[in-house]
């Protein structure tokens, strides 16, 4: 792409492959990028104070709980990376893609993960038998 930006912007006709060896000799390397966090809430702070002190007044019987579903995905996800010339890395995968769909909560008293059964579809479903098993599990 950018030996095809210089043609059309500055008039200067090399490669792509003239390019890449340009890059790689300038100490580039095609790989994927790390995917970091985004930016932070700005109210992240007081909306934790907020809470923090809310949990602080529960009365002991009562407690607070965390809940999240997550998609895991059984067919590993394979991107660019450099290989020998003339081979070429091979991962095992199951064939389709096949998911799985996990909720789970953490308790603020305990801070320990309550994990349900994981589901095939990601629905309400799934969320209903989650808050059935909590209730058999934190029950007093």
């Amino acid at each position: 792409m950018l030996a095809e930006v210089w043609a059309w912007e500055k008039d200067i006709h090399v490669s792509a492959e003239t390019v890449r060896g340009g890059l790689h000799r300038a100490g580039y390397g095609w790989r994927r990028p790390r995917p970091v966090l985004g930016p932070t809430d700005p109210e992240y702070t007081e909306n934790v104070q907020r809470l923090s002190a809310l949990m602080a007044q529960l009365p002991e019987e009562e407690t607070v709980v965390f809940e999240d579903e997550v998609d895991v995905h059984l067919n590993p996800k394979s991107g660019s990376c450099w290989m020998p010339r003339g081979e070429q890395r091979r991962v095992v995968t199951p064939g389709t893609n096949e998911q799985r769909h996990l909720a789970g909560s953490l308790p603020w008293r305990t801070g320990t993960r309550l994990l349900s059964e994981p589901g095939r579809q990601r629905q309400a479903a799934l969320f209903v038998a989650h808050l059935e098993d909590l209730r058999c599990r934190c029950r007093r």
